[in-house]
Protein backbone atom coordinates (compact mmCIF):
# COMPACT_ATOMS: atom_id res chain seq x y z
CA UNK A 1 0.00 0.00 0.00
CA UNK A 2 1.47 3.11 -1.22
CA UNK A 3 1.29 5.95 1.30
CA UNK A 4 4.35 7.84 0.38
CA UNK A 5 5.46 5.63 3.79
CA UNK A 6 7.10 2.52 1.41
CA UNK A 7 10.23 2.59 3.33
CA UNK A 8 8.30 2.45 7.18
CA UNK A 9 6.21 -0.16 5.72
CA UNK A 10 9.21 -1.81 5.35
CA UNK A 11 10.47 -1.39 8.38
CA UNK A 12 7.33 -2.78 9.48
CA UNK A 13 7.88 -6.30 8.48
CA UNK A 14 11.78 -5.86 10.53
CA UNK A 15 10.43 -4.68 13.40
CA UNK A 16 6.57 -6.67 13.69
CA UNK A 17 6.46 -6.06 17.36
CA UNK A 18 6.02 -2.04 16.28
CA UNK A 19 2.21 -2.32 15.07
CA UNK A 20 -1.23 -3.98 14.73
CA UNK A 21 -3.19 -3.49 11.60
CA UNK A 22 -6.91 -3.98 10.57
CA UNK A 23 -8.30 -4.36 7.53
CA UNK A 24 -12.76 -4.07 6.97
CA UNK A 25 -13.46 -4.89 2.93
CA UNK A 26 -17.55 -4.25 2.72
CA UNK A 27 -18.40 -5.55 -0.48
CA UNK A 28 -22.34 -4.13 -1.77
CA UNK A 29 -24.64 -5.76 -4.30
CA UNK A 30 -24.63 -2.61 -6.36
CA UNK A 31 -20.86 -3.39 -7.98
CA UNK A 32 -19.35 -1.34 -5.26
CA UNK A 33 -16.99 -1.98 -2.23
CA UNK A 34 -15.81 -0.28 0.93
CA UNK A 35 -12.74 -0.88 2.08
CA UNK A 36 -11.12 0.52 5.64
CA UNK A 37 -7.35 0.03 6.76
CA UNK A 38 -6.22 0.89 9.98
CA UNK A 39 -2.73 0.86 11.30
CA UNK A 40 -1.30 1.48 14.32
CA UNK A 41 2.44 2.09 14.89
CA UNK A 42 4.92 2.95 17.48
CA UNK A 43 5.58 6.26 17.37
CA UNK A 44 8.99 5.94 18.08
CA UNK A 45 9.40 3.81 14.81
CA UNK A 46 7.69 6.90 12.74
CA UNK A 47 10.27 9.42 13.92
CA UNK A 48 13.46 6.79 13.15
CA UNK A 49 11.82 5.98 9.69
CA UNK A 50 11.38 9.88 9.19
CA UNK A 51 15.14 10.36 10.13
CA UNK A 52 14.93 14.54 9.67
CA UNK A 53 12.50 14.48 6.99
CA UNK A 54 9.17 15.51 6.57
CA UNK A 55 6.79 13.12 8.20
CA UNK A 56 4.59 11.68 5.43
CA UNK A 57 2.64 8.98 7.31
CA UNK A 58 -0.97 9.00 6.67
CA UNK A 59 -0.73 12.08 4.24
CA UNK A 60 -4.06 12.85 3.36
CA UNK A 61 -5.36 11.36 0.22
CA UNK A 62 -5.57 14.16 -3.06
CA UNK A 63 -5.86 13.69 -6.45
CA UNK A 64 -3.07 11.43 -7.83
CA UNK A 65 -2.73 9.22 -4.98
CA UNK A 66 -6.05 6.84 -5.15
CA UNK A 67 -6.68 4.90 -8.89
CA UNK A 68 -8.73 6.12 -11.05
CA UNK A 69 -12.79 5.87 -9.63
CA UNK A 70 -11.82 5.69 -6.07
CA UNK A 71 -13.17 8.03 -3.48
CA UNK A 72 -11.44 8.09 0.21
CA UNK A 73 -9.33 10.05 2.97
CA UNK A 74 -7.35 9.69 5.38
CA UNK A 75 -6.88 10.54 9.18
CA UNK A 76 -4.78 10.44 11.76
CA UNK A 77 -4.40 10.28 15.42
CA UNK A 78 -2.50 9.40 18.60
CA UNK A 79 -3.45 6.55 20.88
CA UNK A 80 -1.52 5.42 23.73
CA UNK A 81 1.67 6.08 22.41
CA UNK A 82 1.26 4.86 18.94
CA UNK A 83 0.57 6.87 15.78
CA UNK A 84 -3.03 5.36 13.87
CA UNK A 85 -3.82 5.73 10.28
CA UNK A 86 -6.97 5.14 8.89
CA UNK A 87 -8.23 5.04 5.46
CA UNK A 88 -11.35 4.53 3.89
CA UNK A 89 -11.78 4.21 0.34
CA UNK A 90 -15.07 3.28 -1.88
CA UNK A 91 -14.99 2.42 -5.45
CA UNK A 92 -15.60 -0.44 -7.94
CA UNK A 93 -15.63 -4.31 -6.58
CA UNK A 94 -13.19 -5.31 -9.46
CA UNK A 95 -10.92 -2.18 -9.40
CA UNK A 96 -10.75 -2.85 -5.14
CA UNK A 97 -9.77 -6.28 -5.18
CA UNK A 98 -7.51 -5.92 -8.05
CA UNK A 99 -5.54 -3.22 -5.98
CA UNK A 100 -5.65 -5.05 -3.20
CA UNK A 101 -4.53 -8.36 -5.07
CA UNK A 102 -1.11 -6.17 -5.89
CA UNK A 103 -0.79 -5.33 -1.93
CA UNK A 104 -0.68 -1.76 -2.74
CA UNK A 105 -3.88 -0.32 -2.74
CA UNK A 106 -2.69 3.33 -3.27
CA UNK A 107 -0.55 2.59 -6.47
CA UNK A 108 -2.01 5.05 -9.12
CA UNK A 109 -0.09 4.58 -11.70
CA UNK A 110 2.75 2.51 -10.50
CA UNK A 111 1.74 -0.63 -11.49
CA UNK A 112 4.08 -1.69 -8.77
CA UNK A 113 3.08 -4.70 -6.59
CA UNK A 114 4.01 -5.41 -3.23
CA UNK A 115 5.02 -9.06 -1.82
CA UNK A 116 3.77 -8.68 1.64
CA UNK A 117 -0.10 -9.57 2.58
CA UNK A 118 -1.02 -9.48 -0.86
CA UNK A 119 -4.14 -11.14 -1.70
CA UNK A 120 -5.57 -13.00 -4.55
CA UNK A 121 -8.94 -13.14 -6.01
CA UNK A 122 -10.54 -15.66 -8.22
CA UNK A 123 -13.61 -16.90 -9.70
CA UNK A 124 -15.58 -19.56 -8.37
CA UNK A 125 -18.85 -20.11 -10.41
CA UNK A 126 -21.01 -17.17 -9.56
CA UNK A 127 -18.56 -16.68 -6.62
CA UNK A 128 -15.70 -15.23 -5.57
CA UNK A 129 -12.97 -16.59 -3.41
CA UNK A 130 -11.03 -14.49 -1.78
CA UNK A 131 -7.30 -15.80 -0.26
CA UNK A 132 -4.60 -14.03 1.81
CA UNK A 133 -1.03 -15.23 2.14
CA UNK A 134 1.32 -14.67 4.78
CA UNK A 135 4.85 -16.31 4.76
CA UNK A 136 6.90 -17.01 7.52
CA UNK A 137 9.63 -15.17 8.15
CA UNK A 138 12.99 -17.99 8.28
CA UNK A 139 15.94 -17.09 10.67
CA UNK A 140 18.71 -15.28 8.61
CA UNK A 141 21.86 -15.43 9.33
CA UNK A 142 23.12 -12.34 11.89
CA UNK A 143 19.62 -12.35 13.60
CA UNK A 144 20.28 -10.88 16.82
CA UNK A 145 18.68 -13.17 19.06
CA UNK A 146 18.45 -10.84 22.21
CA UNK A 147 17.19 -7.92 19.62
CA UNK A 148 14.43 -10.50 18.57
CA UNK A 149 13.61 -11.59 22.01
CA UNK A 150 12.80 -7.33 22.71
CA UNK A 151 10.72 -7.39 20.20
CA UNK A 152 8.68 -10.02 20.99
CA UNK A 153 7.77 -8.91 24.32
CA UNK A 154 6.88 -5.65 22.23
CA UNK A 155 4.16 -8.07 20.74
CA UNK A 156 1.71 -8.29 23.79
CA UNK A 157 -1.67 -7.45 22.23
CA UNK A 158 -1.01 -6.66 19.22
CA UNK A 159 -2.71 -8.47 16.47
CA UNK A 160 -3.64 -8.46 12.60
CA UNK A 161 -6.98 -8.55 11.24
CA UNK A 162 -8.92 -8.62 8.01
CA UNK A 163 -12.68 -8.68 7.84
CA UNK A 164 -14.89 -9.23 4.58
CA UNK A 165 -18.86 -8.47 4.68
CA UNK A 166 -20.99 -9.53 1.71
CA UNK A 167 -24.37 -10.22 1.17
CA UNK A 168 -23.44 -13.76 1.58
CA UNK A 169 -20.27 -15.62 2.79
CA UNK A 170 -20.93 -19.48 1.23
CA UNK A 171 -17.86 -20.61 3.26
CA UNK A 172 -14.34 -19.20 5.24
CA UNK A 173 -11.46 -20.80 7.00
CA UNK A 174 -12.08 -17.98 9.51
CA UNK A 175 -14.18 -17.46 12.16
CA UNK A 176 -18.34 -16.31 10.72
CA UNK A 177 -20.47 -14.33 12.22
CA UNK A 178 -24.15 -15.14 13.37
CA UNK A 179 -26.11 -13.56 10.49
CA UNK A 180 -23.43 -15.25 8.18
CA UNK A 181 -22.66 -12.19 6.48
CA UNK A 182 -18.54 -11.55 8.04
CA UNK A 183 -15.75 -13.63 7.74
CA UNK A 184 -12.70 -12.26 9.70
CA UNK A 185 -9.02 -13.45 10.41
CA UNK A 186 -6.92 -12.53 12.98
CA UNK A 187 -3.40 -13.03 13.80
CA UNK A 188 -1.42 -12.76 16.83
CA UNK A 189 1.70 -10.44 15.74
CA UNK A 190 3.71 -12.66 18.31
CA UNK A 191 3.18 -15.53 15.71
CA UNK A 192 4.09 -14.07 12.95
CA UNK A 193 7.54 -12.98 14.57
CA UNK A 194 8.23 -16.33 15.95
CA UNK A 195 6.59 -18.30 12.61
CA UNK A 196 10.09 -19.69 10.70
CA UNK A 197 8.43 -22.29 8.20
CA UNK A 198 4.79 -22.26 8.01
CA UNK A 199 2.55 -19.89 5.87
CA UNK A 200 -0.52 -18.78 7.44
CA UNK A 201 -3.43 -18.19 5.24
CA UNK A 202 -7.07 -17.02 5.20
CA UNK A 203 -9.80 -17.78 2.78
CA UNK A 204 -13.25 -16.61 2.00
CA UNK A 205 -15.79 -17.59 -0.52
CA UNK A 206 -18.58 -14.76 -0.80
CA UNK A 207 -21.73 -14.00 -3.34
CA UNK A 208 -22.01 -9.98 -3.87
CA UNK A 209 -25.43 -11.11 -4.76
CA UNK A 210 -28.50 -11.57 -1.70
CA UNK A 211 -29.19 -15.53 -0.58
CA UNK A 212 -32.48 -16.17 -2.34
CA UNK A 213 -34.80 -18.46 -0.80
CA UNK A 214 -33.52 -21.43 -2.01
CA UNK A 215 -29.94 -20.21 -0.46
CA UNK A 216 -31.83 -19.42 3.02
CA UNK A 217 -33.07 -22.47 3.55
CA UNK A 218 -30.19 -24.82 2.86
CA UNK A 219 -28.38 -22.64 5.12
CA UNK A 220 -30.67 -23.15 8.10
CA UNK A 221 -29.62 -26.70 7.82
CA UNK A 222 -24.91 -26.17 7.54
Amino acid sequence: MKIKTIALLSALFVLPGCFEMQQDIIVGDDGTSKLRWEMSVDAALIGMASQGKADTFCAELGPGKMPEGFTGSAQRSTEKGDVVCTISVEGPTEKIFAALAKGNLLSGDSGKQSGQLAMKLTDEGDNKRLELAIPPMPKKAGDDERMQAMLLGATSGRVLEWTITAPQIIETTGKLSEDGKTATYSLPVASMLTNKTETFGFSVVFSDKPAGMVDWVKSLFK
